[in-house]
């Protein structure tokens, strides 16, 4: 019996040996095209999409396989119709696993944008964690097609710049998948970050700097690359970057901070039939640069500056979170979210009328600044005279 078992044991190896030696789902990468970034644009006399894709295409080198950069253009009253469309203009099926940008045209994002990323949500192929950007430009298709160079792949690039946002938060990292999600409620507004394309050393580049501010399925309004930093600040979502003061303190010079933590916190408070937002940051600095002699070491110095430092803070959060609530009702922060998770009752009150009552609703900022760093990094470069 023993033999047996052993028998049939050798036999289910060498079965399986044949019958998993491959891949059910393999595609042949010289049978493709692979997509890297795609942009989409309507145009408003036909009503058409207009998706523009940037290929991979692989070509043998001297030492080895790289990828060069084709443009492709196609048409079609549905995305869906447009990306079948291509097939004519390249030959062969394209395909979206290595999809890393997707750009929005100005005449998308002005009215409900579901319709141009619905097939990219549905499709199998997509991925959900691929970075969505609005062009600043009058088309998508200008960020791909300008400057064009073959030898670079510009999904490439946009993508090592997204993905290094903690460094720089001057915009937010918004993937596909944030967007579905915020397709989910009315009440609910996110950033998505804003992709130029600028002349520089007689080049042209793409840059990634402020944010359009989607409330549900559509752009109702842009921030600055400021703006956007403290937005993101008030959302919970800097985790470094830089924070400037300037003509700070008796000596009125510039005092440059480095982000290395931040925790942003909210909390509903209602009484007496009054709802108020209490928002609270603690954030961890250390000094990045100083422009003068400022005496860092000294106690009463550092503590003056703190305290300074902290208000400006607090009144640039406020500054922004008033620009949402009056200028376009769009609650980017998540305060209806909390609401509903604190008090659930009053959130099935508040909710089919939330983008009015967040436009007056009371908001409280405190922020705590807490400045880290040895005495020979907090003493001035040039000594007291």
């Amino acid at each position: 019996m023993k033999q047996i078992k052993k028998v049939l044991f050798i036999l289910f190896i060498i079965c399986s040996s044949f019958l998993n030696t491959s891949c059910w789902d393999y595609k042949d990468v010289e049978r493709l095209n692979v997509v890297m970034s795609f942009a989409v644009d309507k145009d408003v006399k036909t009503n058409e999409y207009i998706l523009t894709v940037e290929v991979a295409r692989p070509e043998s080198g001297q030492n080895q396989a790289k990828y060069m950069s084709d443009i492709y253009e196609s048409r079609g009253s549905t995305l869906f119709y447009a990306v079948r469309n291509l097939i004519p203009r390249i030959g062969k099926k394209a395909f979206w696993s290595h999809v890393d940008i997707g750009i929005l045209g100005k005449g998308v994002v002005s009215e409900d944008i579901t319709p141009a990323l619905d097939f990219f949500y549905r499709d199998p192929e997509a991925r959900g964690d691929m970075f969505i950007l609005v062009s600043k430009k009058e088309t998508a298709k200008e960020i791909l097609e300008t400057a064009h160079n073959p030898q670079e792949l510009r999904a490439t690039k946009l993508r090592y710049v997204m993905e290094n946002q903690k460094n720089a938060p001057r915009f937010p990292k918004t993937l596909l998948k944030d967007l579905i999600e915020n397709f989910e409620s009315k009440d609910k507004a996110i950033l998505i970050p804003l992709v130029d394309i600028k002349e520089a050393d007689d080049s042209m580049t793409t840059e990634i700097n402020g944010s359009a501010i989607l409330k549900y399925d559509r752009v109702v309004g842009y921030l600055n690359p400021e703006e956007t930093q403290y937005a993101l600040w008030a959302m919970n979502k800097l985790d470094g970057g830089l924070f400037v003061v300037e003509n700070i303190g008796e000596s009125k010079n510039n005092i440059t901070f480095e982000v290395f933590k931040n925790a942003t916190k909210v909390k509903t408070e209602y009484s007496n039939e009054n709802l108020k937002i209490k928002l609270s940051a603690s954030t961890t600095v250390n000094i990045g640069e100083e422009s003068g002699d400022v005496q860092f070491q000294k106690k009463e110095v550092k503590e003056k500056i703190k305290n300074e430092s902290e208000k400006i803070l607090e009144d640039r959060l406020k500054y922004v979170i008033k620009k949402m609530q009056t200028e376009y009702k769009s609650d980017v922060f998540g305060f209806g979210q909390k609401v509903e998770i604190q008090n659930t009752k009053l959130w099935k009150e508040l909710k089919p009328k939330w983008s009015e009552e967040f436009s007056s609703l009371p908001v409280e900022v405190d922020v705590e600044l807490l400045i880290q760093g040895s005495a020979m990094t907090s003493q001035p470069t040039k000594g007291e005279k």
